[in-house]
C-alpha cells in the first residue's frame, strides 16, 4: 500500500490523518498530528508538539522540544526525542523511547519495552509483563500503574542503568503486587557500584535466596506473596532502612 505525505508549515499546524498509511510531518511550531486508522509515522519535529497516534501500527517521534506522545490501539513505537517528554502508550505491546531530556513514560496496557536513555526518567510499565530499562540518569522505575491497584500475574524487568536509580514496589498506600509467585518485579542490576534503591510499603519482610530463570538473587517476600526477585545479590548483599511509611533495600 501507499503512504502519503501531509506535511505541514513552520507555524502552528493541526493535521489529521486519514484511514490510508501515512506520513504526517509538522516541521516547525507547537503542532498537533492526529494519526487516523491507518499505519501511520508522525513526526512533530521542532516546537511543542501533541502527537495522537490514532488506531494503526504507528511510529511517533516527538523531535526538538517538549512534546506529548499518545499512542492507540496498535503496535506502536515512540520516540520521543530533544525535550522533556510525555509519552503515553496505550494498548497494545508498545516500544517506548526517552532518548534526551527529563522523561515520563506511560506503558499502558499490553506487553510493553520502556527505554528511559538519557535524563532523569520516571517509567511506569502498566498493565502486562513490562520490561523497563533506565539507561543514563537518576530514574525511577514503576512496574504498574498505580490508580489501577495491585496487579496479579504479571512480571516486570527491571533495569536502571547508569545513576542512582529506584526501584518502585510499592508506596505509602500499598504494595503493587498480588498473587504468590506469579506477581513481581525483577530487579535485574542492583549493584553497590550505583546508590540504587528498592521501596516498599513499610512492614516487615523477608528474605530468600532462590533461583529465576537460570539467574541466581534473593526474593523479597511477605509470607507466600514475593514482591521483588533481585538478581546477582546475596541475601547478607541486602541492608534494610525504613521510614514511617516506607522500607526501602539497598545493597552494601
Amino acid at each position: 500500500m501507499n503512504t502519503d505525505i501531509i506535511t505541514g508549515t513552520n507555524l502552528d499546524d493541526l493535521l489529521n490523518g486519514t484511514s490510508r498509511d501515512e506520513e504526517i510531518l509538522g516541521l516547525d511550531g507547537d503542532d498537533t498530528l492526529n494519526g487516523g486508522s491507518g499505519d501511520d509515522t508522525l513526526d512533530g519535529g521542532k516546537g511543542d508538539d501533541l502527537l495522537n497516534a490514532g488506531s494503526g501500527d504507528d511510529i511517533v517521534k516527538g523531535g526538538k522540544g517538549d512534546d506529548t506522545l499518545n499512542g492507540g490501539s496498535g503496535d506502536d513505537q515512540m520516540r520521543g526525542g530533544q525535550g522533556d517528554d510525555l509519552l503515553n502508550g496505550g494498548s497494545g505491546d508498545d516500544i517506548l523511547k526517552g532518548r534526551k531530556g527529563d522523561d515520563l513514560l506511560n506503558g499502558g496496557s499490553g506487553d510493553d519495552q520502556l527505554f528511559g536513555d538519557d535524563g532523569d526518567d520516571t517509567l511506569i510499565g502498566g498493565s502486562g509483563d513490562d520490561t523497563l530499562k533506565g539507561g543514563k540518569g537518576d530514574d525511577v522505575l514503576i512496574g504498574i500503574n498505580t490508580s489501577e491497584g495491585p496487579m496479579a500475574g504479571e512480571i516486570d524487568m527491571m533495569t536502571g542503568g547508569e545513576g542512582e536509580n529506584t526501584f518502585v514496589v510499592g508506596d505509602g498506600s500499598g504494595l503493587f503486587y498480588t498473587g504468590g509467585m506469579d506477581s513481581f518485579a525483577w530487579v535485574t542490576d542492583f549493584t553497590s557500584s550505583d546508590d540504587n534503591m528498592i521501596q516498599l510499603t513499610g512492614g516487615s519482610y523477608e528474605l530468600g535466596s532462590m533461583s529465576m530463570g537460570g539467574k541466581d538473587g534473593v526474593g523479597i517476600f511477605n509470607g507466600s506473596q514475593m514482591y521483588a526477585f533481585v538478581q546477582g545479590v546475596g541475601m547478607d548483599d541486602l541492608v534494610e532502612s525504613s521510614s514511617s511509611s516506607l522500607t526501602f533495600y539497598e545493597v552494601a
